[in-house]
């Protein structure tokens, strides 16, 4: 289990949600006040709080964000839910129905890093 402080404003709680690192994306919330069990009222699954890995944006500016048709430059990836160290992250490229792709890994839960492909000799 994983607990974080709540903090109570008028009639709501909010609570920061924790780094989770677990690769099951889903978890239950139950709330405590004093050690003891605040009772879940509400109906069927509303206690459900679903972790999504996302990426936010490419870091840099435009500068950047170019890079030599050979490809091997760093690119780096701002996002949320990155496991360092996980296998099986790609960064993949995209022209019309054509793809290129290079493994990423993630430096941080926030960021991950991979290399530009060799663009030029496909297209």
């Amino acid at each position: 289990s994983t607990w974080v402080r709540a903090q109570v404003d008028g009639g709501s709680v909010k609570c920061v949600t924790p780094a989770w690192m677990e690769h099951w994306p889903e978890s239950h919330v139950s709330l405590q006040r004093g050690g003891e069990s605040v009772a879940f009222v509400g109906s069927g699954g509303n206690n459900t709080f679903r972790f999504v890995r996302s990426w936010t944006g490419l870091r840099g500016g435009e500068a950047l964000r170019e890079s030599a048709a050979s490809g091997g430059d760093t690119l780096l990836v701002d996002g949320t839910g990155f496991v360092p160290g996980a296998p099986h992250y790609r960064c993949v490229f995209r022209r019309g129905a054509s793809h290129l792709s290079t493994p990423a890994a993630a430096e941080s839960t926030s960021a991950l890093a991979c290399a530009t492909p060799a663009w030029g000799e496909h297209f």
